[in-house]
């Protein structure tokens, strides 16, 4: 086989490899990114205590966090829109000491769905989402240029007859 056309089946498949990747960040991140926009612009926002900060040791939440690492998640106390008391545990990592003070967001219909503001870790999934975008971009150019390539060595190449 021809080593141009191997070099653009190499560039095709760098480029898928590109894409995979890219879209891989961009479908991992938007769902959590949705989310927690989701709350932060529908949500009430009110002012809740610290009643409770939960230390975990990397490793006792599962393979996810990086060994020897401290993460702390508050358990948050607050008054909801139906003057109920609500006691829940944070999602994020978030160091807060007991007894004081943060702003949240909730939503009313479902008060388990709570961001503790300002909001930690949006950027880095902005930022995962737009390299993704980027990474699938590339991805593209890639393969559009080995497909040019081959294209003009097609081009190149004498004619032949068939009789």
């Amino acid at each position: 086989m021809n080593s141009k056309i191997t070099n653009m089946m190499g560039g095709v498949l760098v480029g898928l490899l590109f894409i995979l990747i890219g879209s891989a960040a961009i479908y991992f991140s938007w769902g959590s990114y949705g989310k927690r926009q989701h709350v932060l612009g529908k949500g009430v926002q009110t002012e809740a205590t610290v009643v409770e900060l939960i230390r975990l040791e990397s490793g006792s939440r599962g393979k996810k966090h990086k060994p020897g690492r401290t993460h702390y998640y508050p358990v948050m106390s607050f008054t909801d829109t139906r003057g109920c008391p609500q006691q829940i545990k944070s999602e994020q990592d978030y160091y807060l000491p007991p007894g004081s003070r943060a702003q949240i967001a909730y939503l009313p219909e479902n008060p388990l769905r709570m961001e503790i503001l300002p909001p930690k870790g949006l950027l880095i999934l902005q930022l995962l989402i737009g390299g993704g975008g980027l990474f699938c971009l590339g991805g593209l150019g890639v393969i559009l240029s080995s497909l040019c390539q081959c294209f003009k060595i097609q081009a190149d190449a004498p004619p032949t007859f068939h009789q």
